[in-house]
């Protein structure tokens, strides 16, 4: 899902700015669009402070007052995209700073079709933008020998605690590192499951489970015993 905080003058531009976001997202695949609309009338009526940090940041600024609380707004959420919608009554050069960074320029008066663009063209940077991070957020890295190792999650098969290291188990490879399954435990997707005190493993690679017996088999190969503690919570999940 993306979000759009407009920051405008009238309320009845911010609605209009608002429908070509819609209709914007509606042409990218798989997302929706939360906006916030915060007219002047109603912009020190809210805890901007309190929202959650948006995607893309849609604000106007045709005087100082304006350029001010765009400074505020970007301190408050440095890392948004930021479309600044403006005139030519003001100097470009008192926005286009570090305090403000702006991504995207729209001038106003405008036609509808370059709105829907210059909109459409910032919506997509939000995209990707999610989605690099995702692909971040994706990744464990490892630090053993003085050297980093990256790995897709959906790669690993399971986590062993072993002889006080942590052995990663990724296709026929090991990997061993200092940590904890606790700590790990916590940052691994839900897919991830804790069986035993010496073991997490990758729910997409197990084959067969055998909750009487207390085993996952991931292969003909690969049993991972599942303890007594964790076994009802298991059979919940399964």
């Amino acid at each position: 899902m993306l979000s759009v905080m407009i920051f405008c003058h009238d309320k009845r531009e911010g609605d209009l700015i608002g429908k070509i976001c819609n209709q914007c997202v509606a042409l990218i695949d798989k997302e929706f669009l939360r906006n916030f609309i915060i007219s002047d009338e109603e912009y020190h009526q809210v805890n901007i402070e309190g929202i959650q940090p948006p995607d893309l940041l849609v604000v106007e600024i045709t005087g100082i007052e304006d350029l001010c609380r765009a400074k505020r707004i970007r301190g408050i959420f440095p890392r948004g995209r930021l479309l600044v919608v403006s005139t030519n009554q003001i100097s470009a050069e008192s926005y286009l700073i570090p305090e403000v960074s702006p991504d995207m320029l729209l001038l106003k008066p405008y036609v509808y079709a370059k709105a829907c663009r210059i909109i459409y063209r910032s919506l997509t940077w939000c995209c990707k933008d999610k989605c690099r991070k995702k692909k971040q957020e994706d990744i464990l890295k490892i630090r053993t020998g003085g050297e980093i190792y990256c790995f897709h999650y959906e790669e690993i098969q399971y986590l062993e605690a072993r002889d006080k290291k942590i052995i990663l188990h990724v296709n026929k490879y090991e990997i061993s590192f200092y940590s904890s399954l606790q700590k790990l435990e916590k940052s691994l997707p839900d897919y991830f499951i804790r069986c035993h005190r010496s073991y997490i493993v990758n729910f997409m690679f197990i084959q067969k489970a055998d909750l009487i017996n207390g085993e996952f088999y991931l292969n003909k190969k690969t049993v991972i015993p599942i303890s007594q503690k964790y076994k009802a919570k298991l059979a919940k999940m399964l």
